[in-house]
């Protein structure tokens, strides 16, 4: 039953098809069927397969031509990001790889971070409080009878403190890590010249990439739409058009109908 009603629905399928394709009145189905009319619709079916053909030439030769202006924005852009990234990087490097620590103090290549609260096991985590980039930061050691200081000094003359208690850190222990905060904010001061430096040429990069793909979009678009215009007034589009519409013309004169272009298939 299920395999008689696919049938069915094929034919009525079929039918359909060939009534749109080649359209005649309700009551005249040789036109659409019958062998007498059989080179009136071959000549039909010629028409429309060449335009069609014709057409489909053409909308690829534009997708192509799209695709290809497309694929080079995008190429472009993708180096874009890459430089802007790169260039973000070298501006806002972040703290960077951990260099060493001492109490609430943690030193990174290119910060020095500040660590909430009392927790200074190393193995129980801590949040932190404050972030000092090392370029521009200055550091004092101080030693008091029952405590030891470091003063840090942020680049526009705020300052801020912290204390180890002499009881857990010796005195010497405290002055070693005052250097090595000094000596890292010098290295990072030569670096950060470096990358500032590099910043800059990639700024002009990115300059120099955003007008190359602003110009090559521009010329791939006009490109684009020089050849849907050379399409248009090409002969052998002409005269596959020219062809179908003769056709319609004599099938319409045959039976009184115009075949339609939008049913195609």
């Amino acid at each position: 039953m299920d395999l008689l009603l696919l049938l069915l629905a094929f034919s009525v399928l079929v039918v359909v098809r060939q009534r749109l394709l080649y359209p005649a009145r309700l009551d005249e189905w040789r036109y659409s069927f019958g062998t007498e009319h059989r080179d009136a619709r071959q000549a039909l079916h010629v028409a429309r397969l060449t335009k069609r053909t014709v057409e489909g030439e053409d909308r690829q030769q534009v997708s192509v031509a799209e695709r290809r202006v497309a694929d080079m924005v995008r190429s472009g852009k993708e180096r874009l990001s890459g430089l802007e990234r790169e260039r973000e990087e070298l501006l806002r490097p972040g703290p960077g790889e951990r260099v060493d620590r001492l109490g609430l103090l943690r030193l990174h290549r290119h910060a020095l971070l500040v660590l909430e609260g009392a927790r200074e096991q190393e193995t129980l985590p801590a949040g932190v409080d404050e972030e000092l980039p090392l370029a521009g930061l200055k550091v004092k050691p101080q030693f008091a009878p029952e405590n030891s200081f470091i003063h840090l000094t942020r680049p526009d003359g705020t300052k801020r403190t912290v204390a180890f208690p002499r009881s857990v850190y010796q005195e010497s222990a405290v002055q070693d890590f005052a250097n090595r905060i000094h000596n890292t904010a010098v290295a990072d001061g030569a670096l950060r010249s470096t990358r500032q430096n590099r910043a800059a040429e990639i700024a002009s990069q990115i300059k120099r990439v955003k007008a190359d793909i602003a110009a090559k979009e521009k010329t791939g678009r006009r490109e684009v739409a020089e050849l849907v215009e050379a399409q248009r007034t090409d002969a052998r589009r002409t005269r596959a058009t020219a062809d179908w519409e003769a056709e319609c013309d004599d099938w319409q004169h045959l039976t009184g109908c115009r075949p339609k272009w939008w049913w195609r298939w």
